[in-house]
């Protein structure tokens, strides 16, 4: 089946034509509105609008999975600005794309492909969000995220530090000072995006610190934050691209 879309690059290129089912193609084709050929990669881009045409006067699910499949509900923010609010059903932190079916009916979209790395945050939306505001949760997001960095970086900054024997008594100790410090909030911060997101955010910060002092500190880091060995391996796995 053909679909009208409109293809949004990183660098803010667009493209409007008409695609065949994407599906989790990372490489896909699009005709142009000028008849062109155009061949697409979903790692360049923003994201991928597939837009209600003028057939669309009734209300149509053909775009919607089939079966019963739990869809995730989230808010995401691009880098320039945008914000959508949807629901997903193959949202993953291990993906690096996704498709996002609006919640708004009045939305000229039908659904959306994200590229992640596009994203400056993605937000799950839970029954604990009711009644609260999304400059709440993104002034709490951003305060958190910027305390909770400068405290890994300082700590890193010191393991970086070869004389510093990092052993199990200061691992612990630092982990304690953490909990005290931060584990209202990180809790908070959990129940408001989701673990996914806690660790999608860890895995970004590690990265950060790893290129900008080596990786001695990665695995103290992640024992002080409170993650288990198999939380710890999937997070410095996780191949995400710094924000």
């Amino acid at each position: 089946m053909e679909h009208l879309v409109v293809v949004k690059y990183l660098n803010g290129y667009v493209v409007r034509g008409r695609t065949l089912d994407i599906g989790n193609r990372l490489v896909f084709h699009v005709f142009t509105t000028d008849k062109k050929k155009l061949e697409v990669k979903v790692s360049d881009l923003k994201a991928v609008f597939f837009v209600k045409s003028p057939d669309d006067d009734e209300k149509k699910d053909y775009d919607l999975p089939d079966g019963n499949l739990a869809g995730i509900k989230l808010v995401v923010q691009f880098f320039d600005g945008e914000e959508i609010v949807g629901t997903s059903f193959d949202y993953s932190l291990k993906k690096s794309h996704f498709f996002l079916f609006p919640t708004d009916a009045d939305d000229n979209n039908r659904r959306i492909l994200v590229n992640r790395k596009a994203a400056r945050f993605i937000s799950r939306i839970t029954s604990e969000d009711a009644g609260r505001s999304g400059e709440d949760d993104i002034t709490f997001r951003k305060r958190f995220e910027r305390e909770v960095y400068r405290y890994l970086y300082s700590l890193a900054q010191q393991f970086a530090d070869l004389r510093l024997p990092i052993d199990n008594t200061l691992v612990i100790n630092n982990h304690l000072a953490f909990k005290k410090e931060f584990g209202h909030q990180v809790k908070e911060y959990r129940v408001r995006f989701g673990d996914d997101v806690w660790l999608e955010f860890l895995a970004r910060k590690m990265q950060e610190i790893e290129f900008d002092m080596g990786d001695r500190a990665l695995i103290p880091l992640t024992k002080i934050v409170g993650l288990s060995r198999e939380q710890a391996e999937e997070l410095l796995a996780t191949p995400l691209s710094p924000a």
